[in-house]
C-alpha cells in the first residue's frame, strides 16, 4: 500500500480518456446517483485502502455529460466536484424545493397545467452554488475545475439542443452553474422557460426532453473524444417497455388503463381529463425508450468492454414507470437500485479496472486463463454479508486430541474455553448470521469426524454446537487422534477444482462459479507422510493444465492455540513453489473470538496478491 506521505494514482490505467454520461427523462436522478456511488466505491476498492482519501466521481472520469436530471447532476458531481453521498443530499434538497414534499400537491398543479412556483427552487440552486462554488460561481473556467463537464439544454424558440460546456469558449461561456442548473432542469410542464442572468438577449432555454435523438447524452457528446477513448459508462434512468397492446398513434384510450398508477392516490381534478396528461407521458416515455435504445448500438462501434450501459429498475412494478418525480418514493427506490447493484456487482468491477489502476492488494487481471468470475479480479469484500454473497467458505476443524490438550499437549484441558471450544464459539456467530440473511455458502468439516461428508450450509448456532458435541475427540489416551491435514484439504480441493472442471465447455456457467476459500482452523503439526504441501502443488499443476484462474481457490490456516512450535510447522505449509495458495494467521496470544474470526475471514487476499506482494518482499 502507498505509505501515508504518497497520494495513490488516480489516473487512468491505460491512459485512455474515461467519460461518463448521464441520461434525462424526467427529475429522477436519484437512481443514477446511487449507481454512481457504486461505481466510485468500486474504483476506491481497486485503488486504494479505506484509510486513504477516497475518490470522487470528478477523480475517476475525465468528463461527464448530461441531460435534463441527468445535466444537474453532471454540474454536481463534474462541475462542483462533490462526492455521492452530499450530491443525494443536495439532490433531495433541490428537489423539494421545487416539488415540496406532498405528492397530491404536485400532482394537483401537474393535473391543472399550472406552473410550479420556482421562487423556492430558484433560492435553493444559488444556496447550492454559493456552497460549494466559493467565489468561482461562473460554469466555464479556465483551466477547468473538477472534471470537463458539458449540460444539455434547448432554445425555447429552436430545435436543437445546445451543450453548454466547462472547459472550452463558447457562445454559453458567461453562464453561471446557477443558469446551467436552471436551464437543464426546467422541463416544459412544470416550469417556466428560463433566461439565464445578465443576458441582454433574453433568450430563455428549457431541458432538452423533446429534442428527439439529440436528447441522448452519448450522441451528443461523441465529438468530445475520439480513439483515445478508454471507456464510455452511460447510466440511465429507467424506460422499460409500456404493456400496450400497439406502439404507435396513442390516444386517451389507450391511455385510460394508466390513469389510476399515474395518480396513486392524488384527487382527480374534475375539470380536467387525466387520461390527456398521461397520454402525454406515454408518448414521451416511448420516445426516451426508442432513443436510449439506441445507445447500446455503439458497443459494437467499440472494443471490447469500453461501452458500459447501466440502467437499473426504479421499481419492481412497470406500471411505476409514469412516476416523475423520485424524492416522493426514495426508499423504495433506493431497495430496488442497490438489490440491482447487488445482483450486477460483477459489471461494476470490470469498471473499476478501467477507471483507476490497481493497488498493491487488488489482483491483476489474467488474459493467459479461462475468462473467470470477475470478482477475482476484485480485492476481498470488506462486508461479511458481501463476502458470504461472493465466495464459497469451507470451514475444516482439526479434531485431533491435541484440541482438547493444554499448549504442550501433555495434560487434557476440560475447560470450556479450550481450542476446541473457541472454534465452536467462533463458528456459531456466523451460522446464526447466514440464517438470518438467507446465505447458504458456508460449510463445514472436520478432519475426522464425517471427513468426506461436510454439513452444508451451515445456518444455525444451536446445530453447530449439536455437531461439535458429536465430533469432539475423545478423552482418552489409547484413542488419540492426530492431524491428517493434507488428505482433509485434498478432498475439499479436488471437489473445488471438480467443479471447474465440469463447466469448461460452458463458459457462461464457468464464470458463475464462485471463488472458494478454505479456513482451517488447527492448533497442530499435520502427520507425517501427510503434509498439505504436495497437495496444494499437485492441485496448482492441474488449475495450470486446465486454465483456472489461481483465485479460485484460497487456503487460510488459522492457529488455535499458543505454540511457537506449531506457528513454525504451520508457516512452512505457505512456503516454496506452491505456497501462495495458502496463507497463515498465527496465533497472537489471544484466543480465537467470534469478531477476530471475522476479521480473518474479512482480511484474507488473493493468491496472485499474496505471490506478488511476497516477491516484492525479497527485492
Amino acid at each position: 500500500m502507498p505509505t501515508k506521505a504518497e497520494k495513490p494514482d488516480a489516473s487512468s490505467p491505460d491512459g485512455k480518456l474515461r467519460a461518463l454520461t448521464l441520461d434525462g427523462g424526467g427529475f429522477r436522478g436519484l437512481g443514477i446517483l446511487y449507481v454512481l456511488d457504486a461505481i466510485t466505491k468500486a474504483a476506491n476498492a481497486r485503488n486504494r485502502d479505506s484509510t486513504d482519501t477516497q475518490l470522487k466521481p470528478h477523480e475517476i472520469f475525465d468528463i461527464i455529460i448530461g441531460s435534463s436530471t441527468g445535466g444537474l447532476i453532471a454540474v454536481l458531481v463534474g462541475r462542483l466536484g462533490l462526492d455521492c453521498a452530499t450530491a443525494i443530499t443536495e439532490y433531495k434538497a433541490l428537489a423539494t424545493a421545487l416539488f415540496r414534499t406532498s405528492r397530491s400537491a404536485f400532482m394537483e398543479t401537474l393535473l391543472a397545467d399550472r406552473k410550479l412556483d420556482v421562487a423556492e427552487y430558484d433560492a435553493a440552486v444559488a444556496a447550492l452554488v454559493a456552497k460549494y462554488a466559493s467565489s468561482e460561481t461562473g460554469f466555464y473556467t479556465k483551466p477547468a475545475i473538477n472534471a470537463d463537464t458539458a449540460v444539455s439544454v434547448m432554445p425555447s424558440a429552436g430545435t436543437k439542443p445546445q451543450l453548454v460546456l466547462s472547459f472550452k469558449s463558447s457562445s454559453h461561456s458567461s453562464w453561471g452553474i446557477q443558469d446551467v442548473i436552471r436551464a437543464t432542469t426546467a422541463a416544459p410542464r412544470y416550469l417556466p422557460p428560463y433566461v439565464p442572468l445578465g443576458k441582454k438577449d433574453g433568450k430563455a432555454y428549457t431541458d432538452a426532453a423533446y429534442a428527439g435523438q439529440s436528447i441522448n447524452p452519448t450522441i451528443i457528446g461523441k465529438n468530445y473524444w475520439d480513439q483515445n477513448l478508454g471507456i464510455l459508462v452511460n447510466i440511465g434512468q429507467w424506460f422499460p417497455a409500456i404493456p400496450l397492446d400497439k406502439q404507435e398513434n396513442l390516444t386517451t384510450q389507450d391511455a385510460q388503463p394508466f390513469t389510476s398508477d399515474f395518480l396513486n392516490g392524488a384527487p382527480e381534478d374534475p375539470d380536467v381529463k387525466t387520461e390527456d396528461t398521461v397520454l402525454v407521458y406515454l408518448r414521451q416515455v416511448q420516445m426516451l425508450k426508442k432513443i436510449l435504445d439506441d445507445v447500446p448500438k455503439l458497443q459494437s462501434l467499440q472494443p471490447a468492454g469500453v461501452f458500459q450501459r447501466l440502467d437499473p429498475p426504479l421499481s419492481h412494478n412497470n406500471r411505476d414507470l409514469l412516476e416523475l418525480v423520485d424524492v416522493f418514493f426514495e426508499e423504495e427506490i433506493k431497495t430496488e437500485v442497490q438489490k440491482w447493484i447487488a445482483n450486477n456487482s460483477a459489471q461494476f468491477t470490470q469498471i473499476a479496472t478501467k477507471l483507476v489502476k490497481p493497488d498493491d492488494h487488488t489482483p491483476e487481471p489474467n488474459p493467459d486463463v479461462l475468462p473467470y468470475n470477475p470478482a477475482l479480479d476484485a480485492k476481498k469484500p470488506k462486508e461479511i454479508m458481501h463476502y458470504l454473497s461472493t465466495y464459497r467458505v469451507i470451514f475444516i476443524i482439526d479434531d485431533s486430541s491435541s484440541m482438547i490438550m493444554n499448549d504442550h499437549h501433555r495434560d487434557w484441558d476440560d475447560s470450556l474455553n479450550n481450542r476446541w471450544g473457541q472454534a465452536q464459539k467462533s463458528i456459531g456467530p456466523i451460522a446464526d448470521f447466514t440464517f438470518r440473511n438467507n446465505v447458504s455458502s458456508v460449510d463445514m468439516a472436520f478432519m475426522h469426524y464425517q471427513r468426506n461428508n461436510p454439513f452444508r450450509g451451515i445456518q444455525d448456532s444451536q446445530k453447530v454446537s449439536q455437531i461439535f458435541q458429536q465430533a469432539r475427540p475423545p478423552r482418552d489416551q489409547y484413542r488419540i487422534q492426530y492431524t491428517p491435514t493434507g488428505s482433509t484439504l485434498k478432498f475439499y480441493i479436488d471437489e473445488a477444482i471438480g467443479e471447474l472442471n465440469s463447466k469448461i465447455n460452458n463458459p457462461e456457467e464457468y464464470k458463475k462459479i464462485r471463488p472458494t476459500d478454505i479456513i482451517v482452523l488447527t492448533d497442530g503439526e499435520a502427520n507425517e507422510g501427510d503434509h498439505p504441501k504436495p497437495i496444494l502443488a499437485a492441485a496448482r499443476q492441474e488449475m495450470d493444465r486446465n486454465k483456472h484462474n489461481h483465485n479460485y481457490i484460497g487456503i487460510q490456516f488459522v492457529q488455535i492455540g499458543n505454540s511457537p512450535e506449531t506457528e513454525l510447522h504451520l508457516a512452512d505449509m505457505t512456503k516454496g513453489e506452491y505456497g501462495d495458495m495458502a496463507d497463515l494467521v498465527p496465533s497472537n496470544g489471544t484466543d480465537l473470538t467470534p469478531e477476530k474470526l471475522e476479521r480473518i475471514l474479512l482480511g484474507g487476499i488473493h493468491p496472485t496478491v499474496r505471490r506478488k506482494l511476497r516477491a516484492e518482499d525479497l527485492q
